[in-house]
């Protein structure tokens, strides 16, 4: 009763986030994904889910309709009589690498930081200088519109003189979206001051937020003393929590898209109302076509500078449904671009290499809240999504009461009931399968008696004829013999009965369709509802 309770409160679950799920979807992705039949098994019943399976970068998705259709009966379910006959590998989706880099913090991560290909000296605490400035652009984000209108104040001023501008002075009227460029693009910590203001009102509250929106993403060896990492101290970071932001800030398009510009020319008004036309280019030399570290593979990113931080930069790349964050500090001028670069090409080129033969599939993400049932986002960042029509969501977002088996398990049915096997598991010898007698013959409904002098088993079951007519039925083998006989008539096997752990074993389809019973077998993973 215990389980019937949990599986209940599963399948109310599934029901709610059927109805509360967001209707706006991500962009379409193209991935490649093991797409293959599963059984879902709750106390003794166990049935073939309608919908497949859909695994990419070590996350399994499933639909929500075939939990909810699920219920709970005594005894087992009729299956259908189709049974998944491919095998699907289930390899390892995560990545792993020993680099030779630089810098003394570096990282690379796919999809999100519970997946690190490689990494160094991730949680040491490094100053990382401008790279600060992605958590601005992410609470920018949050908090503020795109739309909104900034005047400046003379906070942007206040700046050391030796710092990296975006020439804004107090007065002039622009949006957000037009400061953020200005933010990202020169790297202005004036604009980084304006920033802070028109989102918290000053830059102390702004800082705190900082701080505080840190600690929710799991930042905990950051500390920040202002928002655009000018040095100070205490204004320190580690490469794993500036992945975390970076993953963080990627969810938003806007983020992605002003990381990515190689320059931005924004059109505003001064104090006095006349107009401005500014133009901003990156700091960011992947970015820039005429520069020797110029990498379009890769998308965008941030850099940073102080004498004290050294040179930093985080960037992204996104190829064939993956999100890639690197993540260099304390770098040099020139090798922190090389490290990135041999960190990324790795990357993405050993994930091509896992990803060849999966399935290349079109997905429509969308996107849960990321407390629901108090999991985090699984480790691809992708929630669920829609599949031919149908709505998927991620095993980590149903709940702790629901396993899946590592491995493809064995199925057989007999008149399409499953077999339940407690003694022993079905064994395949030369492509034909072998299975415990007990658990064989209690299906079938027979008499059986063994010769243990002679290793010989004797079958005895009816068959009902087409016209109606009940006929017994004979069948006799031997242990390790190919030679058995159905009704006295001799048949030659392709496997012999045989005992494996001290259980007897036979072949499967040759005792059922003797005694006139349809008999079937396939692999698949399980999902177990506790």
């Amino acid at each position: 009763m215990h389980a019937k309770r949990i599986f209940s409160s599963v399948i109310l679950w599934i029901l709610a986030v059927s109805l509360f799920l967001p209707s706006e979807a991500f962009a379409s992705s193209n991935i490649r994904a093991d797409v293959e039949p599963y059984f879902i098994q709750s106390d003794n019943q166990k049935i073939l889910a309608t919908n497949p399976m859909i695994t990419f970068n070590g996350v399994s998705y499933i639909n929500t309709d075939d939990l909810h259709s699920f219920r709970i009966s005594d005894g087992a379910a009729p299956l259908t009589p189709f049974m998944p006959k491919q095998t699907v590998n289930e390899s390892s989706d995560r990545l792993a690498a020993n680099l030779r880099v630089q810098a003394q913090g570096a990282l690379i991560a796919e999809n999100s930081m519970e997946n690190v290909m490689y990494s160094k000296n991730t949680n040491v605490r490094l100053y990382p200088s401008s790279t600060t400035k992605v958590m601005t652009l992410y609470l920018a984000l949050k908090y503020g519109n795109l739309s909104d209108t900034v005047v400046l104040s003379n906070a942007v001023t206040s700046v050391p003189n030796d710092s990296s501008k975006a020439n804004v002075r107090p007065g002039d009227r622009m949006t957000l979206e037009q400061l953020l460029y200005g933010l990202m693009l020169p790297s202005g910590n004036d604009a980084a001051m304006a920033v802070a203001e028109h989102i918290s009102g000053s830059v102390s509250n702004f800082v705190q937020l900082m701080n505080r929106e840190a600690q929710e993403l799991g930042m905990t060896g950051t500390r920040f003393t202002n928002p655009h990492g000018y040095h100070h101290p205490n204004h320190y970071s580690t490469s794993a929590d500036i992945g975390r932001v970076m993953f963080a800030a990627l969810e938003y398009d806007a983020a992605k898209r002003i990381m990515s510009t190689p320059s931005y020319t924004a059109s505003y008004r001064n104090a006095s109302g006349a107009p401005v036309i500014r133009t901003w280019r990156t700091t960011n030399h992947q970015q820039r076509s005429e520069s020797p570290h110029f990498a379009p593979f890769i998308a965008g990113g941030k850099t940073g500078y102080t004498s004290a931080s050294r040179f930093n930069l985080v960037s992204f790349a996104e190829t064939n449904g993956n999100t890639y964050v690197s993540v260099v500090l304390r770098g040099e001028r020139e090798s922190r671009y090389s490290d990135t670069r041999t960190m990324m090409q790795t990357a993405i080129t050993r994930a091509s290499n896992r990803d060849e033969g999966k399935t290349p599939i079109t997905i429509d993400p969308i996107k849960l809240p990321s407390s629901q049932n108090g999991v985090n986002r699984p480790l691809n960042g992708v929630d669920g999504f829609m599949y031919n029509g149908n709505r998927y969501v991620a095993l980590s977002h149903i709940g702790e009461s629901v396993f899946k088996t590592q491995d493809q398990l064995m199925h057989v049915t007999v008149n399409s009931q499953l077999l339940r096997f407690n003694s022993q598991k079905p064994v395949m010898q030369h492509n034909r399968l072998l299975v415990p007698v007990r658990e064989l013959f209690e299906q079938l409904g027979v008499q059986v008696s063994y010769d243990p002098q002679a290793k010989s088993i004797h079958v005895m079951g009816a068959i009902r004829q087409d016209n109606g007519a009940v006929e017994n039925r004979s069948v006799k083998l031997t242990l390790g013999s190919t030679t058995a006989y159905i009704d006295d008539q001799q048949v030659q096997l392709d496997v012999p009965a045989t005992a494996v752990n001290g259980r007897t074993i036979v072949p499967v389809r040759f005792i059922a369709e003797s005694l006139g019973q349809p008999v079937d077998w396939g692999k698949g993973r399980v999902l177990r509802v506790n």
